[in-house]
């Protein structure tokens, strides 16, 4: 048996590399994408000038890794709006929980049914990652990690078409990043390297 190693190669990376966002929107001919940002990243003038011709936004609080339950108690709001692309601003959670919300749009149930690594999926809906930490990957890979609140598994949705179809790796966004992140980030690396 043949393994394989699958991995996003749309990656658009360098200082002041987020100014090509609205490019990279009109090049996949995106017209109602929506930005979920971390809602500690706000206030940030350098995402906000660079997000202001994006209409619909969500702001959302992410504490620890996402949960099943937070994908079903947010998927409502999405499910409301017509979207064509999730961008998503933030650390490893705010990607994969973009990931999660991507496969709940167009199928139908409850997120814990999606746990694993599901099969003949509807169309999911494309996903922009702009990463403003470091170490978790979430950007260049297919997998979601999430938990499940009530049996304390952290587990995730792991589906194979589900790579984000552009990574923005911006150094101005990591700069912006709080000290203890980026240290956190860094010994996160280095375990993984180990």
């Amino acid at each position: 048996m043949t393994n394989k190693l699958r991995i996003n190669l749309n990656i658009y990376h360098g200082k002041n590399s987020l100014s090509k966002l609205k490019e990279i929107v009109k090049e996949y001919n995106f017209q109602k994408p929506i930005v979920i940002i971390d809602k500690n990243l706000k206030n940030l003038k350098y995402i906000k000038k660079n997000i202001n011709f994006i209409k619909n936004k969500k702001f959302l609080s992410f504490n620890s890794e996402p949960s099943y339950q937070m994908l079903d108690n947010e998927k409502k709001f999405f499910i409301r709006k017509k979207i064509d692309c999730f961008i998503a601003i933030g650390g490893g959670s705010t990607i994969d929980f973009a990931k999660g919300l991507s496969i709940l749009y167009n199928n139908k149930g409850n997120a814990i049914n999606f746990m694993g690594f599901p099969k003949k999926l509807k169309k999911i809906i494309p996903v922009i990652a702009i990463p403003t930490t470091t170490s978790t990957g979430s950007e260049i890979i297919y997998n979601a990690v999430f938990t499940d609140k009530k049996s304390k598994i952290k587990l995730g949705i792991n589906y194979l078409n589900n790579y984000p179809v552009a990574s923005i790796l911006d150094s101005n966004l990591l700069r912006s990043a709080p000290s203890l992140v980026i240290y956190q980030s860094a010994i996160a690396s280095l375990m993984r390297s180990i």
